[in-house]
């Protein structure tokens, strides 16, 4: 077992588990469990069947024969459950609560336990415990955008370099590593993949080296509908630096570059567009790490396989972190040229008749989705819609207007408010539709030689709410056709 003041101390707590189903909150119910911590109550408001239907979606990455062994583990774990009608029931009697990172977005949970969050009970999360006990070297990234494709970058970075590395992400897909922390040690690295709602809950302790990619709109319906919090949520990764740390800055990101003057940490930059004088930058095909001492040229612009703009801001994100973790540039250069990206992240799914498909279904922000249109140079079709959250889309239907061949635009609020706009804009390019399967027969009808199919939502629970269960996904169509 781990010998750590902040372990030590949940063992003799009362210790409440809020979204068991939850990939996040499973594992930490497993972890605490390994770590002799015995007044344990799991809540979730699924039972029965239900509860083993949302396990097996929030264990997504895993197959199915791995999902029913990790269902049984968690059954046979000794811990109280209180399910379905019993949900929260006994939530009072919390000195410690782990809830999982959504839990503010519902009605069941959000009114109890901020009331218990004002009257002083502790909350922990997953990204608490990396943090508190991880021996190794940790290495942390968040950004509205580009967070997970720089987190994987810096992972084969590291591992290209020879060094022992972990990594935990932020999505289903990722498989978590704390049963992992025990065996790991001091000169090794462990990537975190942070996001805004696990820096909701106070880590008390920040990253060795924190790396922030961008930080634009999203999320505000959850921020009171106000940017400065939501970037003040960002911002806190850096709170526990000090000056032995490092704060990895995207200087074309003004809210971003701003951080540095509450930082204690030492900056190392990065940035497409200026010159930069410790950190990495673009200097006209050439990628160069630049120091106060050398002056190195790792790749070349078209060494990138990863599409547009932003991607190559996820490059020299990566490579500044990489380096001051001691990876050489050599590595770092065959990474950047073999790394083709993450799943549903602007992921290239092939080409038919000259027409390139692209997935990019994780873009569920207005300027992540403007970003992946204007990475490309050919005509779009596009594939959006979603849920809103509480952000301006007028940007995004200016970059629509211009780059858009044609938009298939399922219901919700990112339609709503794009429509609006639409209709200043004069633009009539699109079609409202909401059988996705009908969708993918018009579009492959329309695409011309040479045209892009982009799905992108721009949107949140695009595919939950108007996928639906039986449609066989955007990928996995077009790579039968």
């Amino acid at each position: 077992m781990i010998d750590h003041p902040y372990l030590n101390r949940l063992r003799d707590k009362k210790v409440h588990l809020v979204g068991l189903a939850s990939a996040e909150i499973s594992a930490v119910a497993e972890f605490l469990v390994s770590q002799g911590v015995k007044q344990l109550v799991g809540h979730d408001i699924y039972d029965g069947n239900d509860f083993k239907k949302a396990f097996r979606k929030a264990h997504r990455g895993l197959s199915r024969a791995k999902q029913v062994k990790a269902l049984k583990k968690l059954e046979d774990l000794p811990i109280e459950m209180r399910l379905g009608a019993d949900y929260l029931k006994g939530i009072d009697e919390a000195e410690v609560i782990f809830p999982t990172q959504g839990w503010f977005l519902y009605d069941e949970s959000r009114d109890k336990l901020n009331e218990l969050r004002d009257r002083g009970v502790e909350f922990g999360s997953m990204t608490k415990l990396y943090l508190q006990l991880a021996p190794a070297t940790i290495i942390g990234v968040t950004g509205t955008n580009g967070k997970g494709t720089t987190t994987h970058l810096i992972y084969e970075m590291l591992k290209a370099g020879k060094k022992k590395a972990y990594l935990a992400g932020n999505d289903p897909e990722s498989i978590q590593v704390l049963d992992k922390l025990e065996m790991m040690k001091k000169p090794d690295f462990l990537v975190l993949e942070i996001s805004n709602r696990q820096l909701m809950i106070d880590l008390g302790k920040s990253p060795h080296i924190a790396v922030i990619t961008n930080v634009t709109p999203n999320h505000l319906d959850e921020h009171h509908n106000i940017f400065a919090e939501y970037a003040e949520t960002k911002r806190s990764l850096l709170k526990y630096q000090k000056t032995s740390d490092y704060f990895v800055v995207n200087l074309d990101d003004e809210t971003v570059a701003s951080f540095q003057k509450k930082s204690e940490a030492r900056p190392y930059g990065f940035s497409v567009f200026k010159k930069v004088f410790q950190g990495a930058m673009i200097e006209r095909e050439d990628i160069i790490y630049q120091t106060e001492e050398s002056e190195e040229r790792v790749a070349k612009v078209s060494d990138v396989k990863l599409p547009g703009r932003y991607n190559l801001e996820n490059v020299l994100a990566a490579l500044v972190a990489a380096r001051l973790a001691g990876v050489s540039a050599e590595p770092i250069a065959k990474v950047i040229k073999s790394f083709t990206g993450l799943g549903q992240r602007l992921e290239f799914v092939r080409e038919i008749d000259k027409v390139k498909y692209y997935n990019d279904l994780f873009s569920t922000t207005p300027a992540s989705t403007k970003l992946a249109i204007e990475s490309f140079k050919e005509p779009v079709l596009l594939i959006a819609g979603g849920e809103a959250k509480g952000i301006d889309y007028f940007s995004l239907a200016e970059s629509i207007k211009k780059n858009v061949r044609k938009l298939w635009l399922f219901p919700g609020g990112v339609a709503d408010d794009l429509k609006k706009h639409f209709t200043k804009l004069h633009f009539n390019e699109f079609v409202e539709i909401a059988d996705f399967d009908k969708c993918l027969e018009e579009i492959k009808k329309a695409a011309q030689p040479g045209d892009t199919v982009l799905l992108s939502p721009g949107g949140a629970r695009f595919q939950s709410q108007f996928i639906g269960k039986k449609s066989p996904g955007f990928s996995r169509t077009v790579k039968k056709w």
